[in-house]
């Protein structure tokens, strides 16, 4: 179809694709298809782009005129032309009473006009098509938010109206009326170039916040599944902030509907979403997008990730509301904030933080007011701590004196107790080996502590809500644990034992009924440095508080407060404001810590005297256990009561129990008949036949068949009666020239080598010697004869 241009007082005949040539630059393909309204039979320039409207202008200037055209943008004040076959011009009434003055925006296959009502007032009207949906599904989403809405009262949420349809000759359209909500929308606000500070995306959020709380407590719960920029519109005036286009809600009656639609906007969409679940964490996690949206200006989507977690590092904003916005987008729902209360708590602590407007990097140090620890010279851990974070950087300790000294007595105690206990082993005293079990649990300790000092490096890092704890060795194994702070009860410096009059000490993080150790290998000075930093930031009782919460002591020439004591007795108890309270005692009287303190002061020469010692502060490192002396004396006792009778049943076990010899040890043993005696070859020799065998005592006690030649001579050989298949005495079968096992029916030849099964080997062999006429069994050392392969029971 032609139409009709007046160009510079000329008349030409233009179509929409010739028009389209007039400024490439300005125009593409799709708004060359949108130059002509088949329904109205009018023609129309449609703003497509951001210079769109200029071009508009330039064409008028020029003066182009379109034959009964009406240039809809300008009437719609410069919004796009909807991309919904319904379209509405400037005047149109819809359903008798609602009057189109423009257009709000447009989505998807829905367009949202802002109409005029009898009374003065204005409504969104959000319209649907038949004609131009994709599907049925899009009606039923539409339809869904319209009941949704029906049933929401909520100052954040624009006011329902009114749901109807319209009837034309050849389609229907579908309309929800809805107070319009004043201002721009987020993703306006920040494209158009304004930016909003910390304090404002925290005002936003709260705002937000209460409307998914409201909605989280409806029954069922509805899930908006789209929370992002362009669904929150702010009034820049008041600040007010409203949530909308409920499209994609959902309440959780629903959820088990088979066949329902993935909706939201990728990269506010939560990864359950992909799965068509939706929970309570859902909407938190569009709100996270939004937040960084709002400090970062980018999509979500255009951030790097790893394992589905958005990495944000590269952006500049406060550690507490990175912290917020990192668990927000937890990509799995148990991982993020479970409710918006929560986030409204965490939100509260930011925004009474004194350092909310402090921007930096995640472990920027800033000056900051707090208590100052002194950093002890030469220490190589590094500590980096803002108001809202602390990062601790505990490397190897490496080779020092103490890790050399250390290693070198593990290495010696762990080669003795190889070596005695191989001893012991080989000497067949496998009952005695069991005793040096208590010995290789040191040995294994003092190694395994060596090792962790020269290779482990640990990291700790707090925040205000989590904590992690992480021990590597390089790139080749690493452990870390994680947790909130609020379940941290106290950090300690724990005594682990004593060695040569020095205590070894560890710190020790207690969480709950989980104890993390580090800083083993630290000095002293170090540790409580630690302890004093990391008890500063979380809040927790100060180290000389938890000092005085361990059992009960008694503390004599002391100084507490500034003021000496002669005898303060420490008992611990619970009150209101701490988990224990300190009683101080002086004579007989006991009174309170939480009323006043009175104790005996000492004077004049009574306190030059005294070894005044100063407790709490100064003891963390060196009395953390209460009578450490008498402890070490029970601990010595308690050894000696099991090393001295072990010691003193020793030598009997080796003397009655182990012939000796037994196993291959030693030369040989005298074979010894049924009464004990010692066996002579001349006697047995007189008393035996040729061909006979008979047992005799051998080896470790073993029964041993004595071999007597056909010729008359003892064979230089003994065969042992255990049987290799259950461990019972074979008997010597004279008819049939064999052994054979009673039990199970095993044979083994007249030299003991087995011929019939079950057993699996032959009957094991033993030299037989001749020393001074007596008998004398030892280990056998050569190859068996009877196979041609090495003994079995070598």
């Amino acid at each position: 179809m032609n139409h009709q241009l007046v160009l510079q007082n000329s008349t030409h005949f233009f179509k929409p694709s010739e028009i389209l040539k007039q400024d490439k630059r300005r125009w593409t393909a799709r708004d060359c298809i949108n130059l002509f309204n088949s329904r109205t039979g009018e023609f129309h320039f449609c703003r497509y782009g951001e210079n769109s409207g200029r071009s508009v202008g330039k064409y008028l200037r020029k003066g182009i005129v379109v034959v009964k055209s009406q240039i809809r943008n300008e009437e719609l004040d410069g919004k796009s032309r909807p991309s919904l076959g319904v379209f509405h011009k400037t005047g149109d009434v819809i359903g008798g009473k609602y009057t189109i003055i423009g257009i709000l925006g447009e989505g998807g296959v829905c367009t949202t006009y802002e109409a005029e009502v009898e009374d003065g007032s204005t409504v969104a009207l959000k319209a649907i098509s038949l004609r131009f949906m994709k599907g049925w599904k899009d009606l039923e989403l539409f339809e869904r938010e319209a009941r949704v809405l029906k049933s929401l009262r909520h100052p954040g949420i624009p006011e329902y109206i009114d749901y109807f349809e319209v009837d034309s000759e050849r389609d229907r359209a579908f309309y929800i009326a809805q107070k319009v909500a004043k201002g721009r929308s987020l993703a306006e606000v920040i494209k158009n170039g304004s930016r909003i500070t910390e304090e404002d995306v925290i005002r936003i959020a709260f705002e937000v916040l209460e409307v998914l709380k409201y909605l989280g407590n409806l029954r069922p719960p509805v899930f908006h599944r789209d929370i992002k920029p362009e669904n929150i519109i702010m009034d820049e005036e008041t600040g007010e902030v409203k949530v909308v286009d409920f499209g994609a809600v959902q309440d959780a009656a629903s959820m088990t509907v088979i066949g329902s639609t993935v909706v939201g906007t990728y990269g506010y969409m939560a990864p359950e979403q992909f799965q068509n679940r939706a929970t309570p964490q859902t909407d938190l996690y569009g709100l996270g997008g939004t937040l960084l949206f709002l400090v970062s200006a980018r999509s979500p989507s255009s951030f790097p990730q790893s394992r589905l977690k958005i990495d944000f590092s590269a952006v500049t904003m406060s550690l507490g509301l990175r912290s917020v916005i990192s668990r927000l987008l937890e990509p799995a729902p148990e991982d993020r904030y479970q409710s918006a209360d929560e986030v409204i708590i965490a939100l509260k602590r930011l925004k009474e933080s004194p350092a909310l407007g402090v921007r930096a990097n995640q472990f920027t140090v800033e000056k900051q007011s707090r208590r100052s620890f002194s950093k002890p010279a030469g220490t190589k851990i590094q500590l980096e701590r803002t108001t809202d974070a602390l990062q601790i950087e505990i490397p190897p300790v490496g080779l020092t004196a103490e890790t050399v000294g250390t290693g070198t007595f593990a290495v010696a105690w762990n080669a003795f107790i190889v070596f005695w206990t191989a001893t012991a082993i080989r000497g067949g005293a496998g009952l005695m080996s069991l005793f040096s079990i208590p010995f290789w649990v040191v040995g294994i300790g003092l190694a395994r502590s060596t090792l962790s000092n020269l290779t482990v490096a640990v990291s700790l890092y707090f925040d205000r809500e989590s904590f992690a704890v992480e021990w590597r060795v390089g790139k080749f194994w690493n452990h870390r644990v994680s947790g909130e702070v609020k379940d941290i009860s106290s950090l300690e410096l724990m005594v682990e034992g004593e060695m040569n009059g020095t205590r070894i000490t560890v710190c020790r993080l207690n969480e709950g009924v989980n104890r993390h150790l580090f800083g083993s290998g630290l000095e002293t000075i170090e540790k409580s440095w630690l302890i004093q930093e990391i008890s500063d930031f979380l809040n927790l009782p100060p180290p000389e508080r938890q000092m005085l919460t361990r059992g009960s002591d008694i503390i004599r020439n002391g100084v507490v407060g500034g003021r000496v004591f002669r005898r303060v007795s420490i008992q611990y108890g619970r009150s209101s404001k701490y988990r224990h309270f300190i009683g101080l005692s002086s004579g007989n009287n006991g009174v309170s810590a939480s009323t006043k303190l009175e104790f005996a002061p000492l004077r004049g020469a009574a306190l030059r005297r005294s070894n005044v010692v100063q407790t709490v502060a100064s003891s963390v490192a060196s009395d953390r256990v209460p009578d450490m002396g008498k402890r070490q004396l029970m601990n010595l006792l308690l050894l000696g009561a099991i090393s001295l009778p072990t010691a003193g049943l020793l030598g009997p076990y080796l003397y009655f129990l182990v012939p000796p010899g037994s196993g291959g040890a030693g030369t040989g043993i005298t074979a010894k008949d049924a009464l004990g005696n010692d066996i002579t070859l001349t006697g047995w020799l007189k008393t035996h036949q040729p061909g006979d065998r008979t047992l005799a005592q051998g080896l470790k006690g073993d029964p041993t068949y004595l071999v007597v030649e056909n010729d008359g001579t003892l064979a230089t050989y003994g065969i042992n009666a255990v049987c290799t298949h259950l461990g019972c005495v074979v008997p010597f079968n004279n008819a049939e020239n064999k052994f054979i096992c009673p039990c199970h029916g095993s044979q083994y030849n007249n030299q003991g080598r087995v011929v019939r099964g079950p057993a699996p080997l032959s009957l094991a062999l033993a030299h037989v010697d001749v020393v001074d006429d007596k008998v004398v069994f030892s280990p056998w050392s050569e190859t068996d004869f009877r196979t041609g392969e090495n003994p079995w029971w070598s």
